[in-house]
Formats: C-alpha cells, sequence, structure tokens
C-alpha cells in the first residue's frame, strides 16, 4: 500500500493524497508536512484521520449540498445518527430557501 501511495503522490505532487484504508482516509505524514510548511502552521501535525473525515463530510453536506444518502455511502457511514453532527443546523433562512 505504501508503494502505491508514494505512486500516487508523486503523480499528484501539487496536492495532499489521501488513502481509504477500512473506513477511514489516511493522511501519510508527508502530507501534514507539506500542509504545516505550506500554512506555517505546526498544528496540522496533530490533524488525524477523524479530523479529516469530519471536515470532508461537512464541506460537503453543508456547501456542496451533497444529500445526506449520498455521503452515507461514499463516507462509510451505515446509520444516520453517525452523520447526524455533520449536518448544518436548520435556520430560518434555509429553510425559506429550501422551501421556494
Amino acid at each position: 500500500m505504501l508503494a502505491q501511495y508514494v505512486e500516487v503522490a508523486e503523480r499528484y505532487d501539487d496536492a495532499i493524497v489521501l488513502f481509504r484504508v477500512g473506513d477511514f482516509y489516511k493522511a501519510f505524514c508527508e502530507a501534514a508536512e507539506t500542509v504545516a510548511e505550506e500554512v506555517d502552521d505546526e498544528r496540522w501535525f496533530e490533524v488525524s484521520s477523524h479530523d479529516l473525515r469530519r471536515s470532508w463530510a461537512t464541506f460537503h453536506l453543508v456547501e456542496r449540498q451533497v444529500d445526506v444518502r449520498t455521503m452515507m455511502s461514499v463516507g462509510g457511514w451505515s446509520d444516520y445518527s453517525a452523520i447526524e453532527p455533520y449536518l448544518a443546523e436548520p435556520t430560518e433562512s434555509r429553510i425559506g430557501a429550501a422551501m421556494r
């Protein structure tokens, strides 16, 4: 698996490569080092796969408005209660926009 990661990382050297391992995405050391150096923030060394998955899910659910069932399938969540915390809270403006 590491050889496959290296091959992909070299091919896309301007991107951060995440690998799916089981139900989780793993960012290897080089990705954290790259981000930490580029943004000059050492806190990136402490980012976990859970942090990445949560950010990824929130971005797609809230910003890109990907439907929940699609995200559950792609992200490996088998239960709605596991993905529910990543959903945006309904506000009056969101409810109004959705009902137009």
